[in-house]
């Protein structure tokens, strides 16, 4: 019965404390301009050191995802400099992701997590970015709870400029007062000049 006991007293602590490891992504909904590149934060709060994290990036049709970059979470260094993470590993072709760390005196990779950089088509209407196949694995190499998927809305939006048109005005272009009449450059007040009214002091 003692031995029962201690065993139950063990698998109970070991549940507690896979239930207390916790991490999670997360990022906010994006705007892209069609044609043009993006970057989206992803963020992870935790509150266990993540050794090893592996996940799958991938975007909708006309979302290219082309690399992924440290986050201020990632940039964490030791006393020599070092960061505390490997360099993150992303292959475009299947969008893997992998980022890990040996160093014993890492922390919590908290915060901004890692950033995701893209190229919208220039036909893209709206879409989704999709992190999946999340797995955190921390120091003692259990498995820290995670959502299994992430998905950020992708919005489309227009800068507000259709066109620029490069108007080149004439310097020397004939000017004229307000009654019609044209008058000569050292004419002074109010004149109408390449279509616009000015001041000649």
């Amino acid at each position: 019965m003692k031995i029962k006991a201690i065993l139950m007293t063990a698998a109970m602590a070991f549940v507690s404390t896979m239930a207390m490891a916790q991490a999670k992504l997360t990022a906010e909904p994006l705007n892209v301009v069609p044609g043009e590149e993006f970057t989206l934060p992803v963020n992870m709060t935790s509150d266990n050191l993540a050794s090893t994290i592996t996940l799958r990036i991938t975007g909708s049709e006309g979302l290219t995802i082309t690399k992924v970059t440290r986050g201020e979470g990632l940039k964490q260094k030791d006393e020599d400099g070092e960061y505390y993470y490997n360099a993150p590993l992303f292959n475009p072709e299947n969008g893997k992701f992998v980022v890990g760390t040996m160093n014993p005196t890492a922390t919590v990779a908290d915060g901004e997590f890692i950033k995701v950089i893209g190229k919208a088509d220039p036909t893209f209407t709206g879409g989704t970015i999709t992190i999946s196949d999340i797995c955190i694995v921390n120091k003692a190499a259990d498995q820290i709870n995670t959502e299994e998927t992430l998905t950020v809305d992708v919005t489309a939006v227009t800068t507000g400029i259709n066109g620029v048109k490069n108007v080149e005005e004439k310097v020397n272009a004939p000017m004229y007062n307000l009654a019609g009449q044209r008058v000569n450059a050292n004419a002074k007040g109010i004149v109408i000049q390449n279509g616009k009214k000015r001041i000649v002091k």
